[in-house]
C-alpha cells in the first residue's frame, strides 16, 4: 500500500473475537522491529507479528492452528495475551515493543517484560532465561511510563529513570564515572539500575525526568524543565553535543534552548518537539530525513559521505506540531489542525506520496496523501483485473 487507506476489518482469533464483539476501543499502540501490541479500553494487550523470541508474550502456541497454515511463529492477525496469576488482576495502561521483545506498564505501576535477544533487556535476575509470556520485572514500582529499543528504560513517579540491558558498551549511562562496570556498587547489567547524568553543574541535583525514548544505540530524556538529555552513540551527531562523541556513561544535555515536549529516535538521528509546536532535528542526514533539505550548516560529512548535523535544526515550513515519529529513514509529524506531514526514505512507500521509490529526494516535509473508501474499491477492482490479466 504506498498511500495510506481505510483499515479492513481484521481476522477473529481466539481472543480478538471477543475483542472485535465488544467494540473495545484501542487507547495505545507500539511498533516494534517486526510486531506490534495494542492496549484496549479494558486493559487488555493484544499483539501480533514476530513471534520467534516470545515477544507477543502467548507463551509457545503454534499460531497456524489458528490460521490454518504451517507457520508457527507469527501471528498475522492481533491476538489478545491471556495473562496468568498476578498479572491476570492488572490493567495494563502501555506498551512499548523493542527489538526482539516487550514492555507492558500496569496502572499499579508494575513492569512486566518477555521475549528478548539476550542483551538482558528484560530486566529479570534470572537472566538469561527467556520468558515466552510476561513476566514482572521485580526491581521496580511506581512506574508511570516504559520505552523499549535494544535496551530498556522506566520513568518513577517521583522522576527517576532505570535503565538495563546491553548498548554497544555495556548499560547505558549507569554507576560512577570512574568505575569500572562490573564495580560491587554497579547494579548488573541485566536488571534496573538508576540512570546517571551529567550535570550543569558539579554537586546539583539530579534532574526530574518526565519521558524517555530508548532507541538502538542512543537515547532521550525529557526532564521537568523541559530540558533535553541524550546518551549512547554519537558518531553521527546523534547526540546534539555539537560532536561526534559518544556518551555511554552520562545522559548529557541537548544544545536546544526550547521547552521539549517529545523526542524521538530513529536509526543514527533525532527530532525533538517543543511546547510551541516547533521540531528540531540533528543526526545524520541521508535520505532528507532530517526534513532540512540540502542545507547542513554544519557542513559536516560522515565517512559515508552522507550529510550530519551535529546540532539540533529547525525543520522549515512546519505549521504547529502536535505530535512527531520516527521510522528508521524517514519522518512523520501530525500537525494540530489534524494534517499529517511525511518526509525522507520513501524506497517502501513510507511517505505515503502514492509511489514507492527514491529517485526524487524528500527532503522537506510534504503532506500524506489519503484515498477515500471509493478510491479504495477502485484500486482493488483494478488490482483484481491486473491479477487476472
Amino acid at each position: 500500500v504506498r498511500s495510506p487507506r481505510r483499515a479492513r476489518s481484521i481476522i477473529d482469533a481466539q481472543g480478538c473475537r471477543e475483542w472485535a464483539e465488544a467494540k473495545m476501543s484501542l487507547l495505545q499502540v507500539s511498533a516494534g522491529a517486526s510486531h506490534s501490541m495494542a492496549v484496549t479500553s479494558r486493559g487488555e494487550v493484544l499483539s501480533w507479528g514476530d513471534a520467534s523470541d516470545g515477544q507477543l508474550g502467548h507463551g509457545r502456541v503454534e499460531f497456524g492452528q489458528y490460521l490454518g497454515r504451517d507457520d508457527y511463529e507469527t501471528a498475522e492477525v492481533p491476538m489478545a495475551i491471556h495473562f496468568r496469576a498476578e498479572l491476570a488482576r492488572e490493567l495494563i495502561v502501555q506498551v512499548s515493543c523493542g527489538h526482539g521483545y516487550s514492555l507492558m506498564l500496569s496502572r499499579s505501576g508494575r513492569v512486566y517484560s518477555c521475549g528478548s535477544r539476550g542483551n538482558g533487556e528484560l530486566g529479570h535476575a534470572d537472566w538469561p532465561k527467556q520468558p515466552h509470556v510476561p513476566k514482572r520485572v521485580a526491581r521496580l514500582g511506581g512506574i508511570v511510563q516504559v520505552s523499549a529499543g535494544s535496551h530498556s528504560l522506566a520513568v518513577s513517579r517521583d522522576g527517576k529513570l532505570y535503565s538495563w540491558g546491553w548498548m554497544a558498551n555495556g548499560p547505558p549511562c549507569r554507576g560512577p564515572m570512574d568505575a569500572p562496570l562490573n564495580a560491587p556498587s554497579v547494579p548488573p547489567p541485566h536488571v534496573p539500575g538508576e540512570v546517571a547524568f551529567l550535570l550543569d553543574a558539579p554537586g546539583a541535583p539530579p534532574p526530574r525526568v518526565t519521558k524517555a525514548c530508548a532507541g538502538v544505540d542512543h537515547g532521550l530524556i525529557i526532564t521537568d524543565d523541559g530540558g533535553l538529555f541524550s546518551y549512547g552513540r554519537g558518531d553521527y551527531g546523534e547526540l546534539g553535543h555539537g560532536d561526534r562523541h559518544s556518551s555511554y556513561r552520562r545522559a548529557r544535555r541537548v544544545a536546544l534552548a526550547h521547552r521539549v515536549a517529545d523526542a524521538k529516535v530513529g536509526q543514527f538521528f533525532s527530532a525533538a518537539l517543543t511546547d510551541t509546536g516547533d521540531v528540531y532535528t540533528w543526526g545524520q542526514g541521508f535520505f532528507g530525513k532530517l526534513g532540512h533539505g540540502d542545507e547542513y550548516p554544519d557542513e559536516d560529512v560522515d565517512e559515508a559521505g552522507g550529510e550530519c548535523c551535529l546540532l539540533p535544526q529547525r525543520v522549515q515550513g512546519l505549521p504547529p506540531v502536535a505530535e512527531i515519529a520516527l521510522g528508521s529513514c524517514h519522518a512523520l509529524a501530525r500537525l494540530r489542525d489534524g494534517e499529517l506531514l511525511a518526509w525522507g526514505c520513501n524506497d517502501a512507500g513510507q511517505l505515503g506520496q502514492g509511489h514507492a521509490c527514491n529517485e526524487e529526494r524528500h527532503g522537506h516535509p510534504e503532506r500524506v496523501r489519503f484515498r477515500s473508501a471509493g478510491e479504495d474499491d477502485e484500486e482493488d477492482e483494478e488490482d483484481e483485473e491486473d491479477e487476472e490479466d
